[in-house]
């Protein structure tokens, strides 16, 4: 049974998460947003200016009235910076399965942040909201999205074929899940 409740505030050893405001538009943009090495593995292109990370933000608050829908920012505790994004909401809610996507700012990758989310926020979706299974996918030439998938617990299920299109055009994307009774026993 599925208990929904919003993206709720959640602390990490380094970062906190918590729901975006319209007034994130700027460290989100300089940070993450206008990051050509973030957006090169996305389907989405880098935004070309901060009102069009505002306008972004803006629409995401009538997201946030579904409880169903998690989307934080990560931000590092000691500074308040905000060094990304993450996002879990129901792939298919019949079936208990959620859907993960993340990206930080380049200049906060391989410091163990996106890892700390990601298993901040498996815990959220298992302990809290009650998924069964939590799936992920990152493009192919996305090396250090898939290890730190594997690192999380993921398992690889498969590629699927041309799924995005990425700065390299058409890609296969790396297919991941990871069940409840997995997560348990890390």
């Amino acid at each position: 049974m599925m208990n929904f409740c919003s993206a709720l505030p959640i602390k990490t050893q380094r970062c906190f998460l918590r729901k975006l405001e319209a007034e994130d538009f700027i460290q989100l943009y300089e940070n993450v947003y206008s990051d050509e090495k973030v957006s090169r593995y996305m389907s989405w292109n880098r935004h070309a200016s901060p009102s069009q990370t505002r306008e972004y933000l803006i629409r995401w608050q009538e997201y946030y009235k579904d409880p169903s829908e998690c989307y934080w920012g990560i931000f590092l505790s000691d500074s308040g910076v905000l060094i990304g994004t993450i996002y879990l909401y129901p792939e298919n809610k019949k079936a208990e399965i959620g859907f993960l996507s993340y990206c930080l700012g380049s200049k906060f990758w391989k410091k163990g942040y996106g890892a700390e989310a990601v298993r901040a926020v498996l815990e959220y979706g298992f302990n809290t909201l009650g998924y069964y299974s939590i799936t992920a996918l990152c493009a192919k030439s996305n090396t250090p999205s898939y290890n730190l998938l594997l690192r999380s617990g993921f398992t690889f299920d498969g590629c699927l074929r041309k799924r995005d299109k990425t700065y390299l055009g058409y890609e296969d994307c790396c297919y991941f899940s990871i069940l409840r009774e997995e997560y348990a026993s890390l």
